[in-house]
């Protein structure tokens, strides 16, 4: 779905936002909101809110994990915690 047309319909009073609704067989609460959106910041996509993926381990600390639950599939996180601040 392109948000584009829709506010180019809408704004270009080629039709109600209702009828955009049913034309695209999108909810008629969707279409307000990509609207008003775009009324308010003039943009029609919602910005990320995803949080990068970072890692608190550093590449050695991992192969040690993988390597002690290669050894022992059934350790622990305390078991795997002590073997990791002895090191």
């Amino acid at each position: 779905m392109n948000y584009n047309n829709i506010i180019n319909s809408i704004d270009g009073k080629l039709c109600t936002r209702k009828t955009v609704a049913k034309t695209l067989g999108i909810p008629y609460n969707s279409v307000q909101r990509i609207y008003k959106r775009f009324l308010e910041t003039g943009e029609t996509v919602k910005k990320s809110r995803s949080i990068p993926n970072v890692s608190k381990l550093n590449g050695t600390a991992m192969e040690l994990i993988k390597e002690e639950v290669k050894k022992n599939c059934t350790i622990t996180l305390k078991e795997l915690k002590v073997i990791l601040l002895k090191r």
